[in-house]
């Protein structure tokens, strides 16, 4: 929990540097938008459908972004590059990134697993591990930034943790929402 409030006080004062033109500050609220609501999403989940510790998922979730963020703030460096080329960039990279990080900061192993393989959404097990509530995570958070339902069916790793079942095609987790909201709340403070 203080690994967690120190990474979203970080990012906060990131946020607010001064030096930053307006493109750059609307690029970093973006990635801590999103480092937050996987972070209220990862711990939700993980507090709710696994016995996992839901404040380490909520790390994984705060972290998650970390390669964007390194990616982000080396741009800078090359004015020339706009941010649609990022974009390219954070899909290719962006994974491998935060793991480093991760690793060299001392974290355990199931979060330096879950920040590399956050975007793998076929995955195989049978005991329920951080990289699956943070995939969980960020199925949820792509699906809503796309307006779109999210479709438990076409995800075993949803079935498997009990969020969705195999012909649920609609999936929310909107009986959660007052607990996404208050630690996503809290986080943004």
């Amino acid at each position: 929990l203080v690994q967690s409030s120190a990474v979203s006080f970080a990012l906060r004062q990131m946020q607010r540097n001064e030096g930053l033109s307006e493109e750059a500050r609307v690029a970093l609220k973006e990635i801590w938008t999103q480092s937050v609501d996987l972070a209220a999403l990862s711990h939700v989940i993980a507090k709710n459908f696994t016995k996992l510790n839901a404040d380490e998922a909520m790390l994984a979730g705060l972290l998650s972004v970390l390669g964007k963020l390194y990616i982000f703030m080396k741009s800078l460096d090359f004015p020339d590059m706009s941010y649609a080329e990022m974009d390219s960039v954070f899909q290719d990279w962006h994974p491998a990134i935060a793991k480093a990080i991760a690793e060299t900061w001392g974290m355990s192993d199931s979060l330096t697993a879950a920040l590399e393989s956050q975007l793998e959404t076929d995955i195989d097990g049978t005991t329920t591990t951080l990289t699956e509530v943070l995939v969980a995570a960020r199925l949820f958070v792509q699906h809503n930034d796309a307006g779109e339902p999210l479709d438990g069916s076409l995800y075993p790793v949803l079935q498997r943790m009990g969020i969705s079942e195999a012909n649920n095609h609609d999936v929310t987790l909107h009986k959660f929402q007052e607990q996404i909201d208050n630690i996503r709340n809290a986080l943004l403070k």
